[in-house]
């Protein structure tokens, strides 16, 4: 942060990502003391030049201009902040952040569908959470269904004499089946790299959207889609991308002619570009958009 001075970071610190447990459900056979010298002797000491005071500055109230000026640039929302901080100044309570998550992902229409209303709803989310300084966090990873790893153990595992060809083929069919992907016939992911990269292809249908302005079918304000306060994705690339191509991170090419193997979806340049957007729109410095 010293190297980048005009960087705000907001550091989210939790076991399992659950913004609401606390004690032992938060931090298993973690006293508060030990939690207290943790967070007092390691983690303010070492962010102590650019952490924020929250008696002075509150993110729904202050501007960016003069959080650069008090170099109030660090935000950390700390799970069980009471013990944890001590109720400390120089953090927020991590039950302030609304961390959503929408696990439908083996169903290509429910899922395009299930991120666009997430995505048109972002901006009431960012505003209503915005009065308590909230955050909204937004999950678009994957998860490994059981009958993908099942079926994947099946078809590395099993000796060929016990599963010929034909019933290697029919594994592979009845596998593909529950994806519910158009065109999908007799593909199961040996891995769980390639459910992420699978997922982030659909991922980037909707981010281009939000970039673009569309609402869905209109463009009426209140149908259009907007982000939350941040994302997280799998199958992160190299230069700000999401690889969505058929060659996992780890080298295994499930296409056999490679034209798309390496594809990738830029998703920084493209938040990156939102967010330009919509300061220049706005005319101000200040986080009215919330």
């Amino acid at each position: 942060m010293i190297s980048h001075p005009k960087e705000i970071i907001v550091i989210y610190i939790s076991r399992h990502g659950v913004s609401t447990s606390i004690g032992n459900d938060q931090y298993p056979n973690i006293t508060p003391s030990q939690k207290q010298h943790f967070w007092n002797n390691v983690f303010l000491e070492t962010f102590k030049e650019v952490i924020i005071d929250t008696r002075i500055t509150k993110i729904n109230e202050t501007s960016i201009e003069t959080m650069m000026e008090r170099n109030h640039r660090l935000i950390p929302y700390m799970t069980d902040y009471a013990e944890f901080t001590n109720n400390s100044h120089f953090a927020l309570d991590a039950s302030f952040i609304l961390n959503h998550y929408n696990n439908e992902t083996f169903n290509e229409e429910k899922r395009l569908s299930n991120l666009r209303a997430d995505l048109r709803s972002a901006k009431t989310k960012r505003r209503e959470l915005q009065q308590t300084q909230g955050f909204f966090l937004m999950g678009m990873q994957a998860l490994g269904p059981s009958f993908q790893v099942e079926n994947a153990a099946k078809l590395r595992f099993l000796p060929p004499h016990t599963t010929p060809l034909k019933a290697r083929n029919h594994i592979k069919r009845q596998c593909a089946k529950q994806f519910h992907i158009p065109g999908l016939h007799d593909w199961c992911p040996n891995s769980l790299m390639d459910i992420s990269q699978l997922t982030s292809y659909y991922n980037q249908i909707v981010l281009e959207e939000v970039m673009e302005g569309l609402g869905g079918t209109t463009n009426k304000d209140e149908n259009k889609l907007t982000f939350p306060n941040a994302i997280y994705l799998d199958a992160l690339d190299y230069d700000g991308t999401t690889r969505i191509g058929t060659q996992t991170l780890f080298g295994a090419n499930e296409d056999g002619d490679g034209e798309h193997a390496s594809s990738k979806y830029a998703y920084v340049d493209t938040i990156l570009l939102y967010n330009l957007e919509v300061a220049c729109s706005s005319g101000s410095n200040g986080n009215k958009d919330g």
